[in-house]
């Protein structure tokens, strides 16, 4: 070969490389960012595969391995023993520890299941966090979210800041906010206005509109009934306090 036919083979060589470069990548494999086959700034559209740590601008597919991180967003599944996606999600989630910093739809499974967004779907977990609203069903020791909730939380400790429709079922259920629905544990709580039932030992609302069953009812106004050992009205009503069963319609 000649030295022009050689130079012409490098000059190829080199725009096939650069185009490869950015190119999206179908398969990705990482021993840790950034000795991985893709630089961190590639989107990949396929299955990536991470033996310790691996980073991308965006994942669609199948993301395995030991610590998962997508820059942008994520769509398909990811398992690991540390998932981060610092965009949305769209899929599932598996791991020790993940964390979405935009919107979760779909199902989060682990220890520790956090969303800096809304959250459409579900949350299996010991602990479950939501930073925004959030639709569906969250079942863990902890669940917590911080804006309105509509769908069941199943836990020990369940809290919610904003508003709650649906059902609260645990050992202690908070809702700041507004409730309409079922409140069922050993220790039930909501701070606005509540609508449905409340059945526990200790059961404390606001304004009350439904039936409250437990050991200890309290309210601040009531429209409905209560059941129970300790029964207060705290309006100022004539029957503000009456032991088996107080009412006000």
């Amino acid at each position: 070969m000649n030295t022009l036919g050689i130079k012409l083979s490098v000059m190829g060589l080199c725009a096939l490389t650069s185009v490869a470069a950015k190119a999206d990548s179908i398969v990705q494999l990482s021993l840790f960012n950034p000795i991985q086959i893709s630089d961190a700034e590639k989107e990949v559209t396929g299955v990536r595969l991470n033996l310790i740590y691996g980073v991308n601008k965006s994942m669609t597919g199948l993301d395995i391995g030991l610590g998962n991180r997508t820059e942008g967003d994520s769509k398909g599944i990811q398992i690991g023993a540390g998932n981060c996606s610092d965009g949305n999600v769209v899929g599932g989630q598996m791991g020790i520890i993940s964390h979405v910093g935009g919107n979760f739809s779909g199902l989060g499974i682990g220890g520790l299941n956090l969303v800096e967004g809304t959250v459409l779907g579900g949350q299996f977990g010991i602990a479950n966090h939501v930073n925004g609203d959030a639709t569906g069903l969250q079942i863990g020791a902890g669940n917590h979210v911080k804006g309105n909730f509509t769908g069941a939380q199943l836990g020990a400790v369940n809290l919610v800041d904003g508003n709650v429709s649906g059902y609260q079922g645990g050992l202690i259920n908070i809702t700041k906010g507004n409730f309409s629905g079922v409140q069922d544990g050993y220790i039930n709580y909501t701070r606005g206005t509540f609508h449905g039932v409340q059945g526990g030992f200790l059961n404390i609302a606001g304004e009350f509109h439904g039936l409250s069953i437990g050991i200890w009812n309290q309210v601040n106004t009531l429209a409905g009934l209560q059941i129970g050992l300790i029964n207060i009205n705290k309006s100022g009503d004539r029957f503000g306090f009456m032991p088996i069963i107080n009412g006000t319609f």
